[in-house]
């Protein structure tokens, strides 16, 4: 048990792992891979409104501005600097919640499960840059 509460405590990468990719020259390739995944977000109006049917179109089509509006954001974000610690934790947990909320307003099972395994993009961002708690946050979600 000592070592899981030890994985549990263990502070995050993300100074270190930052410091990594801007010493070896790889923040400009991680800056626009992660716009692209932000960008990703701008996805989720038009799945609300030409995708398959939900239990709540309403409340699809809020989730789907919400998580358009902030995938612009963040890829504007990442384009033009490297984040803060809490501007990347806000990244992540946005993409789960946006990926979590979409899943439950799905009619089709199939529709939800397959959106939850996206969630291993937020959840790899996560176990690189953060903590044991957000990744154990992410896992909730799915």
């Amino acid at each position: 048990m000592g070592g899981i509460a030890r994985w549990w405590r263990q502070p995050d990468h993300y100074d270190w792992l930052s410091s990594y990719l801007h010493a070896r020259g790889f923040t400009r390739p991680a800056q626009i891979l992660m716009a692209c995944i932000a960008t990703s977000g701008t996805l989720v109006p038009i799945n609300a409104l030409w995708g398959p049917a939900s239990t709540n179109q309403l409340a699809l089509i809020v989730l789907g501005v919400v998580a358009g509006v902030a995938g612009i954001a963040y890829a504007v974000l990442w384009l033009t600097r490297w984040p803060s610690r809490s501007q990347s934790i806000g990244f992540a947990l946005t993409i789960a919640g946006s990926i979590g909320l979409g899943s439950w307003t799905a009619a089709d099972p199939t529709v939800g499960l397959m959106s939850c395994a996206a969630l291993a993009v937020s959840g790899g961002y996560l176990a690189f840059f953060h903590t044991a708690k957000l990744v154990t946050a992410n896992l909730a979600i799915a």
